[in-house]
């Protein structure tokens, strides 16, 4: 017999398993998008946003091979979220000098989030 859990009890685990990087990374967006500079593209805004609130827990949760305590998971996120800021907002002002305003946004967040996967899934194997 399959004594597999449910589907309801799956779902709660994965809600929860990084709770508190989920809920700083979150946190980190919501800040960011008031005060990133990236003119007056809700686009550019909302990319920054999914990059800083949903990728940080994916990647934590998916790909670094350290599961911390609460607060040094709060410390990794807030490094993690200051510089895939700064990345993303320095792409997008790079790209802005010869791109169009969207463009350029679609070109930061695609560059961010190569930069957050490749650091992620090459740590484990450095360390």
């Amino acid at each position: 017999m399959n004594e597999s859990r449910s589907l309801t009890d799956r779902l709660a685990d994965d809600l929860t398993a990084n709770l508190t990087v989920s809920i700083v990374a979150v946190g980190i967006a919501l800040i960011a998008l008031l005060l990133a500079p990236l003119g007056e593209s809700v686009g550019n805004r909302f990319l920054l946003l999914c990059t800083l609130g949903i990728f940080i827990p994916y990647a934590y949760d998916e790909y670094w091979p350290v599961e911390y305590s609460p607060v040094y998971a709060v410390i990794w996120t807030i490094a993690a979220g200051l510089v895939t800021a700064g990345l993303f907002i320095g792409a997008f002002g790079v790209s802005l000098q010869l791109l169009p305003d969207d463009v350029a946004g679609i070109v930061a967040f695609s560059v961010t989030v190569c930069v957050q996967y490749g650091v992620a899934m090459i740590f484990p194997r450095v360390r």
